[in-house]
């Protein structure tokens, strides 16, 4: 005798340790799971009442008020439906059970990104802050950073969250093999402003790393020993104070050494370097208005061309001194221009 009946078709399990199934005594949470959070794809969480309560004032109160849907039982549990899917639960419950958070917790795949917007905003609803910190620091240390800065600056942005967006900003400031930003999911989800402060902070780091470059061209006379200035690197030793050879008045070929410049029949109050050191330095700047970070600024900054280093070659002084302390030049270079991109970083998101 056949029945048109329709049958209930019975809900899965979440995956072990949310499953319900007894488990070893030495991993088995307690006291037993007994209340079952339901996803919004009807997958069921076994979880438990006191640890849930003692992580999210959420689920306190609503424990307070009623235990679950009381029309909705199963395995002699209430069952609590939530509009989350499950691929949120299993990112989120794990984050919050003490046998769970001892662990290290890290996202090393691209695909580990997908929902931790919707994970973030759900232990932000719950009301669960110690996962939402876990959940950033996650994403301030994931090594994915450095390979999809902007895919962290946009989570940053719908999150909210300022510390990844300066750290994210910073990231896209560096040089890659392809300089395409490729389709981001999480650009759909940010306005126009968002996307338009990354743009003008690009721009705002190159014109500066630019002009710190250009500034080393063409100093002042009582700046030559003076510690650094805005936007202006150091132009002597740091340890012993004294000005690198392309500064120095005397023991230069004639074509080399530093001479004061003369306009319109007058000395200026200026004193320009050798010409290779200017191409050198033109050089540098026009490479940071392409990739404006410290990393870049040290590798161009000793990275010589042909034509310079036999400039170099040429001149005594130069031939003697000019690469060791173009090297500590570099790292002066370095220096100033990631100082310079954490100030403009600070002041586009505080």
């Amino acid at each position: 005798m056949s029945s048109d009946a329709p049958v209930d078709t019975p809900v899965p399990n979440a995956a072990e340790p949310f499953s319900g199934a007894p488990v070893d005594v030495d991993d088995r949470f307690e006291p037993p799971p007994d209340i079952i959070l339901r996803s919004s794809d009807s997958i069921d969480f076994h979880c438990h009442k006191n640890i849930l309560a003692h992580v999210s004032p959420f689920f306190s109160d609503m424990f307070g008020a009623v235990s679950g849907n009381q029309d909705i039982q199963k395995d002699g549990k209430a069952v609590i439906p939530l509009v989350e899917p499950s691929t949120v639960l299993y990112g989120l419950l794990p984050r919050v059970y003490p046998a769970h958070t001892s662990r290290d917790f890290t996202l090393t795949d691209p695909v580990d990104l997908n929902d931790i917007c919707a994970i973030h905003e759900a232990a932000n609803k719950f009301q669960m802050v110690r996962a939402q910190v876990l959940i950033e620091d996650m994403l301030l240390h994931s090594p994915l950073l450095d390979l999809h800065p902007h895919r962290f600056f946009a989570i940053g942005c719908i999150r909210n969250i300022t510390p990844l967006i300066r750290k994210a900003a910073l990231c896209t400031l560096r040089d890659t093999t392809d300089p395409v930003i490729p389709f981001i999911p999480e650009f759909e989800l940010i306005t126009g402003n968002r996307a338009l402060e990354l743009v003008n902070f690009f721009q705002r780091c190159a014109l500066r790393a630019q002009l710190i470059a250009g500034n080393t061209n063409s100093v002042h006379h009582e700046m030559l020993a003076l510690a650094e200035q805005y936007h202006t690197v150091i132009t002597s030793h740091e340890a012993s104070g004294q000005p690198f050879v392309w500064w120095r008045a005397d023991g230069h070929a004639a074509q080399c050494g530093p001479t004061d410049e003369k306009v319109g029949g007058i000395w200026t109050q200026e004193i320009l370097p050798p010409q290779w050191y200017r191409n050198h330095v033109r050089h540098v700047a026009n490479t940071l208005r392409f990739v404006p970070n410290g990393a870049t600024a040290h590798s161009a900054a000793i990275d010589v061309a042909p034509a310079e280093r036999a400039a170099i070659a040429a001149c005594p002084e130069c031939a003697q001194y000019a690469l060791r302390d173009l090297a500590n030049f570099a790292s002066q270079l370095k220096k100033v221009i990631e100082w310079s991109n954490e100030e403009i970083v600070d002041t586009t998101w505080e």
